[in-house]
C-alpha cells in the first residue's frame, strides 16, 4: 500500500518470523551470551522466561544457530500433554521411536539415544516451550531426562521456555529438585524506549529505507505508552502510523498520524494491560523500561579464539 510510494523494499513491519528484521536488545544479548555458556557448560536446566511477543524463540533460535553442527535439538511446541504422549513426542523428534510406546519403552528408547549420540560426540538438546503450562507430572519426566549422565556429563541438555508463570511453576515447593537443577535462569524484557527507538531505525534500515521514512523521536512516548516496547504491538502501531502518513501523502510520520492511529486501533494504554493481565509486566517494570537505557560494561564470550557471545552486565 505505502510501500511504492515511501520507496521501500518491504513492509517493514510485518508480524510474520523474520530473523532479517530481528532486533538485539539488551536484554536479548545477555540472555543469548547465557545460554551459550550453558550450552557450552553442559550441565542443569536452562530456562527463559518473558511475556508473549518479546522475542524468546528468536533469541534461542540465534544461540542453536552458532553451535556445531553435530548438534542433535528436539523441539516441543505443544506442553499440553500427557506424560506418554510428551515422551512419544521426544521419540519422534529425535527420530527413536521403539517397537513398543509404554513410557518405559519410551523412556528407554530416549537413553539409548542420547547414549548412543554422546558417544558420537553429539551434543543432545531438548527445547520445551511454552513451558508455564506443563503438568507436575510432565516436569518430573523432564526431571528425569536431565538427569541422563555419563562420566559426570549430562547428555541431554533441557531448555524451559514460557512465560513468568514459569519461575512461579518451578519455584513451588513440590518442584523443588527441579529448581535445584536450573544452572541458568533469564528474563527477557519488552524493549526500553531507548531500544525502541533503535528497532524502529533498524526494521526501516533492513527494508532499505535510507532517510526516507523518518519517526521522530518526539512520538516515541506515545508509542511507548500503547504498546510497552513489546515488538509485536509495536510493529503494529507503526505500521498504522505509516499508512495514516501514506493517506497525508508524506512520508515523516508526524502526531497527527500517531493519533490517527490510537483511534483506528482504539487500544487501551498498555499499564491498563498490564493492570488487567497478571501475566504481563508490573507497573514497576513498566516504567523502568521508560527510561533511557544506561550503557553498562560489555562481556565478551570467546570459544577457540572466536567470540561466540556478547552481553551487557
Amino acid at each position: 500500500m505505502y510501500r511504492q510510494f515511501m520507496q521501500l523494499s518491504d513492509y517493514p513491519f510485518r508480524l510474520t518470523a523474520d530473523a532479517r528484521y530481528f532486533f538485539m536488545g539488551g536484554d536479548h544479548l545477555r540472555a543469548k551470551s547465557y545460554l551459550m555458556y550453558s550450552l557450552h557448560v553442559r550441565d542443569g536446566l536452562a530456562v527463559v522466561t518473558g511475556e508473549p511477543g518479546v522475542g524468546k524463540t528468536l533469541v534461542i533460535e540465534h544461540a542453536i544457530k552458532e553451535l556445531r553442527a553435530d548438534t542433535v535439538v528436539a523441539r516441543i511446541r505443544q506442553p499440553r500433554l500427557m506424560v506418554t504422549e510428551f515422551l512419544f513426542a521426544i521419540c519422534q523428534q529425535y527420530d527413536c521411536l521403539p517397537e513398543h510406546l509404554n513410557k518405559a519403552a519410551l523412556i528407554q528408547a530416549i537413553y539409548d539415544f542420547a547414549t548412543r549420540e554422546h558417544f558420537a560426540k553429539k551434543n543432545i538438546i531438548l527445547i520445551v516451550d511454552e513451558a508455564h503450562l506443563l503438568s507436575a507430572n510432565v516436569l518430573e519426566e523432564i526431571r528425569m531426562l536431565a538427569n541422563f549422565e555419563l562420566h559426570g556429563r549430562k547428555i541431554i541438555q533441557v531448555m524451559l521456555v514460557g512465560q513468568p508463570a514459569l519461575n512461579s511453576l518451578l519455584s513451588s515447593r513440590n518442584q523443588d529438585s527441579l529448581s535445584q537443577m536450573v544452572r541458568l535462569s533469564c528474563h527477557i524484557n519488552p524493549l526500553s524506549i531507548y531500544e525502541v527507538k533503535k528497532y524502529i531505525s533498524y526494521r526501516l534500515l533492513v527494508a532499505e529505507s535510507g532517510r526516507s521514512v523518518l519517526f521522530p523521536d518526539s512520538l516515541l512516548p506515545g508509542i511507548m505508552c500503547y504498546t510497552g516496547g513489546v515488538p509485536p504491538l509495536v510493529n503494529v502501531r507503526c505500521d498504522m502510523m505509516l499508512i495514516a502518513a501514506y493517506v497525508k501523502k508524506q512520508t515523516t510520520v508526524d502526531a497527527t498520524c500517531l493519533h490517527a492511529a490510537v483511534r483506528k486501533l482504539d487500544w487501551p494504554f498498555y499499564l491498563q494491560r498490564v493492570s488487567a493481565s497478571p501475566r504481563l509486566m508490573s507497573v514497576q517494570t513498566f516504567s523502568q523500561r521508560l527510561m533511557p537505557a544506561k550503557r553498562y560494561p560489555v562481556l565478551k564470550i570467546f570459544r577457540n579464539g572466536r567470540e561466540i557471545g556478547r552481553a551487557h552486565v
